[in-house]
């Protein structure tokens, strides 16, 4: 199945961020499994980010082609209500036809305005086969620095890993989120999950941010391993502490904060 969790970071003015991560592991009758699963889906123009879990076949494929047509300017919208509409709407069609026996969800993460005054929305789509029908939510922004949702097979599990390590250095901040969803990730406990993580965020400026992860001294991209990376790349990279990370030596990037 999959492991999906959204968080907000928060400062004095609201929301300033969302990020979302997601393990990267395809599994098949509970048996085989393959852990370069592509889960998470961003624009590269706009603020818009999508993941899922449940059934792989129908968002893996239609999510690409949602993102692309965000980018060239097919599919447009002008806020959060029109955007799900949007959405809704677009999924509606693709579905039509579709084989598909069992239930999957897709969340959106998307951010209306630029700046100090732009506002973040988080929104579910979620497919029920045996009624042809999609569930589509809005989901609130916390108060401070937390998780907004978690889906999927470990969603459960992690929120009791969560629990049993309150009161720990760093809690209730952006990257104790992220520090969780790794170590339990580690833990194994859901053969289900695994993999790489995958992870991507919306700042209040700029579109989309896919950001590299060193992961168990593995450099991985939206869940693929990067065996060789050229000096003018990009991205931004992260270890499993949510330090920034220097993607040549897999350590955290030098002046960076460090975290515990």
């Amino acid at each position: 199945m999959t492991t999906v969790q959204v968080w907000a970071g928060v400062d004095a003015r609201g929301v300033a961020s969302l990020n979302v991560v997601s393990d990267s592991r395809i599994s098949w009758d509970g048996a085989q499994h393959w852990d370069f699963g592509r889960k998470v889906f961003y624009c590269q123009r706009h603020p818009h980010v999508f993941a899922y879990w449940g059934h792989v076949l129908f968002p893996a494929l239609a999510l690409t082609q949602i993102t692309d047509q965000i980018d060239q300017g097919v599919t447009t919208g002008t806020g959060p209500e029109q955007w799900r509409n949007v959405i809704t709407e677009q999924l509606s069609l693709m579905v039509r036809g579709f084989p598909a026996t069992e239930e999957f969800t897709i969340v959106h993460l998307g951010r209306h305005g630029v700046g100090m005054t732009s506002t973040f929305y988080v929104q579910t789509f979620q497919y029920k086969p045996r009624l042809a029908r999609w569930d589509v939510r809005d989901l609130s922004m916390p108060t401070q620095s937390g998780v907004v949702i978690r889906g999927g097979s470990g969603a459960q599990p992690i929120k009791e890993f969560d629990k049993e390590r309150a009161g720990r250095v760093g809690e209730g901040t952006s990257r104790a989120a992220y520090i969780t969803f790794v170590e339990w990730l580690n833990s194994q406990s859901d053969p289900s999950t695994g993999g790489a993580p995958q992870l991507c965020r919306l700042i209040r400026i700029g579109a989309a941010e896919p950001v590299g992860v060193i992961h168990n001294r593995g450099r991985f991209f939206m869940g693929a391993p990067v065996p060789h990376v050229d000096a003018s790349q990009r991205a931004n990279w992260h270890n499993d502490l949510f330090e920034i990370a220097d993607v040549q030596t897999r350590k955290r990037a030098e002046g960076a904060q460090r975290h515990t």
